[in-house]
């Protein structure tokens, strides 16, 4: 019987991958063994694969146990060891507690080398029982009377505020207050316990009279603020009610001032709103360099009258006196008397009646002063009626020759 082609031997684990002795070296031979190779080399890196997987999956569960395990403990344990350490830093730098130190002298600390080779177990455990004892910095709870530097004053730091740093503040709040008002109790009740004090204040200021602005007040608070200030009604009035004004209250109507003025006139100042007039001349004084005389006229009827006056006059000087009479004026210089070198000026006042009576003629009087034309003073007399009508409304006063240079006449009135 014929028999078949012999199998290939091929190198195995078994003989430490050497080529058998009946290998005969051919493409048969060479593309068994390489199929050979590549197969264990593909199961090698499945292997391999699959272990690594293994070790990738147990590396991550490994590291978050330690993350969620181990890190906290290691971290708690390093704060410990970081306040141990800092607990012992300030050891070293003042002193030793007793219970750490040997009670022979020999035994004294005196370097790190020395603390590390004498402490003994005991003084650990007291070392981590005075550790124990000390606050935590985070949210510390103080027992007992602790201290602490004082800041200075006015510090807005994160700085502890002492008690003595508290008193400080608070004084320089109360500053000199009075000892009645150094406390917001003391305060509130001098507001009147008013939240809205600074409102209800503002309001009552608005309710005042004010007398350094103006002010719009309603008929009802005027009248409230008259009675308050003890006015009467003529307060409310811009212009002089004469119906208003008590007995013999003189009331200025006009003032008549001479520019080398023809004549100083009026015509209306004279109502039936008074009883009584008064005529008062100031420094009245003619143009002329030469003597002149002054007259005064009643107007009435719508004119100036020059005739019907029944008046008479008497002046004194230093050398005598002399008398007259004149029927055209109510004479004010006994003649022509007068010159612009009169030092003052006519100076006096008249006084006019029956004014507004329909049956009582106007009448005049009054006592005037002046420097004569002749080196002397003069003093005149003078009065009189107007009997051409009833009823006078205005005056005119002039020089019976030029003008009137300067001077005033004032009119005033009142009711009996």
């Amino acid at each position: 019987m014929k028999k078949g082609p012999t199998p290939l031997s091929l190198p195995t684990p078994d003989n430490d991958y050497a080529a058998p002795a009946n290998m005969t070296l051919n493409k048969a031979s060479w593309d068994a063994a390489m199929t050979s190779i590549g197969e264990r080399l593909r199961a090698r890196e499945a292997l391999e694969a699959s272990f690594q997987n293994l070790i990738n999956l147990g590396v991550g569960q490994a590291i978050a146990a330690v993350q969620n395990e181990i890190a906290p403990t290691a971290a708690q344990a390093q704060a410990h060891a970081q306040q141990i350490e800092a607990f012992l830093d300030a050891l070293l730098a003042t002193s030793i507690p007793a219970t750490l130190i040997s009670v022979t002298p020999s035994m004294r600390f005196t370097s790190d080398a020395e603390i590390a080779s004498k402490a003994s177990a005991s003084a650990l455990a007291d070392l981590v029982a005075a550790v124990a004892l000390l606050a935590p910095r985070a949210s510390p709870n103080f027992t007992g009377s602790p201290t602490a530097p004082t800041p200075a004053g006015g510090d807005n730091s994160a700085k502890l505020a002492t008690t003595a740093f508290v008193k400080t503040a608070i004084a320089a709040l109360v500053a000199s207050a009075p000892g009645v008002l150094d406390t917001l109790d003391e305060l509130a009740a001098a507001f009147g316990d008013d939240a809205n004090f600074a409102s209800t204040v503002t309001s009552a200021l608005a309710a005042r009279l004010r007398f350094d602005a103006a002010q719009a007040l309603s008929a009802g608070e005027k009248t409230q603020a008259r009675t308050n200030l003890g006015l009467g009604s003529l307060a409310t009035q811009s212009a002089v009610n004469p119906a208003d004004l008590p007995a013999g209250a003189w009331v200025h109507l006009a003032t008549l001032t001479a520019n080398n003025s023809a004549a100083l006139q009026v015509t209306s100042s004279f109502t039936s709103a008074y009883d009584e007039y008064e005529i008062e001349f100031v420094g009245l004084k003619p143009s002329s360099a030469s003597a002149v005389g002054l007259g005064l006229q009643l107007h009435s009827g719508g004119a100036y009258h020059s005739a019907n006056y029944d008046a008479v006059y008497m002046e004194q000087n230093s050398i005598g006196y002399a008398s007259g009479a004149d029927t055209g004026q109510i004479n004010l210089s006994a003649g022509a008397r007068m010159s612009n070198a009169a030092s003052d000026g006519l100076c006096g006042s008249l006084r006019l009646y029956n004014v507004n009576s329909a049956t009582k003629h106007p009448r005049v009087s009054g006592v005037l002063s002046f420097h004569e034309a002749y080196p002397t003073q003069a003093l005149i007399v003078t009065g009189g009626r107007w009997n051409g009508g009833f009823g006078v409304t205005g005056i005119q006063a002039y020089a019976n020759s030029g003008n009137l240079a300067d001077g005033a006449i004032h009119i005033r009135a009142r009711k009996k």
